[in-house]
């Protein structure tokens, strides 16, 4: 019963297969798990008292005239419109400069086109 299995290699030497002649792996050293001295100076940092609050933030000021509104009181329709190259690369570029965006510039275009 206490025999080894063995088995036959391609060198007809046999090889064993109940792992004897192996040394299992020692468990590594241990080290303490916490650096005592970061530990207190966590600590004390954490005790610390807090620091005096930020003054408050600055009223935001008005955004300049016919710039674009980021959130508007009303939702509006998506509308897809083809433009010719050239056209819609002169609408960005002014809507850059103006710091406003196409779709303000265009239901401004279209308001002042429908007026009679």
């Amino acid at each position: 019963m206490g025999t080894a299995k063995s088995k036959a290699t391609s060198k007809g030497k046999a090889k064993r297969l109940d792992g004897s002649g192996f040394k299992l792996p020692t468990k590594p050293a241990s080290k303490p798990a916490v650096n005592e001295e970061r530990a207190a100076a966590f600590v004390a940092a954490v005790e610390a008292p807090p620091p005096p609050p930020a003054p408050p933030p600055a009223a935001p000021s008005p955004p300049p005239a016919g710039a674009s509104r980021l959130r508007r009181a009303e939702r509006g329709e998506r509308l897809a419109i083809y433009l010719p190259p050239e056209l819609a690369e002169a609408l960005r570029v002014r809507c850059a400069r103006e710091r406003r965006s196409a779709s303000d510039a265009v239901t401004e275009a279209v308001r002042a086109w429908l007026e009679p």
